[in-house]
């Protein structure tokens, strides 16, 4: 028997979620253009099925879900429906959909009249006050995450309601090892959510359509679905994750014991490689003999004062229990 989740999972590689689309556009920290093209079904690219991981913080946003909507509906005064199996496709442009977490309900009998979206983030520099509309789509409104702005305007677009409703729990940092503990320990979803959100910070935010900034954000989504998914056309390499694992795969696929003989073009490339390469150890065995003196040269102050910024030591312990002296260098320097 297939779940609801599982039958979310199947359809994602043929739809452009809201929650992708600030991954695929390139304005996310979670990701990049080429780890959403990887997984959707086009000209060229066929992903395999594979075991969905749950990495710690999205467990983190699961298990606080509910239990965040709840408080939204308090906040509101208003009902709100927790869903977590439905999704909304687009009623014209079939490529796009969303998975709302809630619907704020109204009426007789009650119908959705507005969106609803849960987060959790461990930042709370940047995210205002209650009931602030702080995730429009203009530059200074982004922080901190623009994906959360992106997701809630697509799914403005997508379900074609007014308003959406936000909730972020700012929770404490190893919030996720809290949660894995009480879990373990025998502890219900919302009981470990409870013990998390309990030492957290609740904000709330609405956001409206706004028809310019709308279509702006589709026409950049339309573009890029029907560029990259439909005409096949890779986005360019990121240096992601999954842009070095799709490498991967690919190196994998071919027939590596077959050696191809140089062009000049490779051949000036490798020359430069090689010459990049002596050149990086070069330097990393300067900066670590420049480091030694360093230390030599402080002997037993506490750091020295330059024009440069100040060096300053740390006494450590190394993995075998010996003391090791550190240098640290201003954090405007390059590393």
């Amino acid at each position: 028997m297939t779940t609801a989740h599982e039958a979310w999972l199947a359809m994602r590689p043929s739809h452009y979620c809201a929650s992708e689309w600030g991954q695929g556009l390139g304005f996310s920290t979670f990701g990049g253009p080429v780890k959403v093209w990887a997984g959707k079904e086009g000209p060229g690219n066929h992903p395999e099925p594979k075991p969905e991981v749950k990495r710690d913080i999205f467990v983190r946003g699961h298990v606080c879900e509910g239990p965040l909507l709840t408080w939204l509906s308090d906040y509101l005064g208003m009902p709100i429906y927790h869903n977590t199996d439905h999704t909304v496709v687009h009623a014209v442009e079939k490529w796009a959909s969303c998975t709302p977490d809630g619907y704020v309900l109204d009426g007789e009998p009650l119908v959705p009249i507005e969106g609803a979206e849960a987060k959790t983030s461990t930042i709370r520099r940047g995210w205002g006050e209650h009931g602030d509309e702080a995730l429009g789509l203009d530059a200074e409104r982004l922080v901190p995450y623009p994906d959360y702005a992106i997701q809630v305007n697509a799914s403005l677009w997508i379900t074609n309601l007014p308003v959406w409703q936000m909730v972020v729990g700012i929770v404490p940092y190893g919030s996720e090892i809290t949660i894995k503990s009480a879990l373990a320990r025998g502890c219900s979803w919302d009981q470990a959510a409870g013990i998390v959100l309990d030492q957290s910070d609740k904000r709330a935010f609405t956001i409206y359509r706004d028809p310019n900034d709308e279509k702006a954000l589709v026409d950049m989504a339309r573009s890029w679905w029907f560029k990259h998914v439909v005409g096949g056309v890779q986005p360019e390499w990121d240096g992601s994750k999954a842009a070095r694992v799709l490498l991967a795969k690919r190196h994998h696929e071919m027939k590596l014991d077959q050696i191809r003989r140089a062009t000049p073009s490779d051949e000036a490339f490798v020359r430069r490689l090689k010459a990049a390469r002596i050149e990086e150890w070069e330097a990393i065995e300067t900066v670590a003999r420049l480091k030694q003196e360093a230390l030599h040269r402080i002997g037993g102050h506490r750091g020295i004062e330059t024009r440069e910024g100040r060096l300053t030591t740390t006494r450590k312990t190394s993995k075998t229990g010996a003391p090791v002296l550190q240098l640290n260098t201003p954090k405007h320097w390059s590393n």
